[in-house]
């Protein structure tokens, strides 16, 4: 129990510090330890499933924000690319080496922040996947706790 708020306080606060790259490193940690953690034992207390999902939550709403962030960081740069238009055909004159050295830089910052939201977008699955793997434990829980059969109300014992 202690572990999961463990995970909560030291997450949140690091994440807000961290740059995109570390923020997306800390998250994927995280789901690696719960993942670990959920694995490992089949059976944990309903307790620690709440903590686990409370921190997914959270996980969860970091990365979209994150994704999101790297979209609209990646705009301004499109369309910087798209003004300098397509490079020079093959057995056409070479373009201008400054030009040429900005497309390669744009395309190489481009095809980075792709990859943070592509990273982010693998974060949020992963993390639906543990809610999912929860419920499904959740129920069954419960249906064990159904099939247990009691007393009958309709033979009294006095």
């Amino acid at each position: 129990a202690l572990f999961g708020i463990l995970i909560i306080a030291w997450t949140v606060p690091a994440l807000a510090q961290d740059s995109a790259a570390e923020k997306l490193q800390s998250l994927e940690s995280t789901l690696t330890e719960i993942e670990h953690e959920l694995a490992a034992d089949p059976d944990l207390p309903q307790e620690r499933y709440g903590e686990i999902l409370r921190t997914i939550s959270l996980l969860v709403v970091d990365a979209r924000a994150l994704r999101s962030a790297e979209q609209q960081q990646t705009q301004p740069l499109r369309g910087q690319l798209s003004q300098l238009g397509a490079p020079p055909a093959e057995g056409a004159p070479p373009e201008d080496p400054d030009i040429a050295a900005t497309r390669a830089r744009l395309s190489e910052e481009i095809s980075k922040s792709q990859a943070r939201v592509t990273r982010a977008e693998l974060a949020i699955s992963r993390a639906q996947a543990i809610q999912d793997q929860i419920g499904l434990r959740e129920q069954e829980m419960t249906q064990r706790k159904l099939a247990i059969q009691g007393p009958s109300p309709l033979f009294l014992e006095t």
